[in-house]
């Protein structure tokens, strides 16, 4: 169960570092988060920019609360992790049930449009963040340095998985065969 916990907190803190990063190092894309956070109406439209502004903290906050090495910090991490999910998760429903066409831009450069599949996504990651929560709380024996590194590396390729999934879709996606050529 540790190995779960080491695992976790690098999948869920190596997303939560790239899209941090990815808000704060260039005016740019901050400015296209806090356009897209708007287009999903996450509230009045004019409180967008505050609305960026309290993403931008707590995506901040969970990284430092992942990176403690304190039970209860990484266990208080997992929980605003999976609230900030939950309410990606319930932002993307309602902008795809309006029919309204944004790229969340959360946690990197793609610009693919929302869909049902960063649903999904957002659900798994929130099943992480509650199972990595619990695994805290059940106080799991110490792990050797050698499964850490495993665990932390595993979590690490996991992350950037999910990080570059939209670019994996499109690379792997479905393509149609024009059968009138020959």
């Amino acid at each position: 169960m540790q190995y779960f916990v080491i695992a976790s907190r690098a999948l869920i803190g190596v997303i939560f570092l790239v899209a941090l990063v990815h808000k704060v190092v260039r005016r740019p894309r901050c400015a296209a988060f806090v356009d897209s956070a708007g287009v999903m109406r996450l509230g009045p439209t004019p409180l967008a920019g505050s609305a960026a502004g309290t993403v931008v903290a707590a995506e901040g906050t969970i990284c430092v609360l992942l990176a403690v090495p304190a039970d209860a910090a990484v266990a208080a991490g997992f929980a605003v992790a999976a609230w900030l999910l939950s309410a990606y998760a319930v932002g993307i429903g309602h902008t795809i049930r309006r029919g309204a066409t944004t790229s969340g831009r959360r946690s990197g450069p793609s610009a693919a449009a929302l869909g049902s599949r960063h649903i999904g996504r957002n659900a798994l990651l929130i099943a992480v963040s509650m199972g990595g929560e619990l695994a805290v709380l059940a106080r799991p024996p110490a792990a050797t340095a050698a499964g850490t590194a495993m665990a932390t590396c595993a979590g690490l390729v996991a992350g950037v998985l999910v990080i570059v999934m939209d670019d994996l879709a499109a690379l792997f996606g479905a393509t149609t065969i024009d059968s009138t050529r020959r």
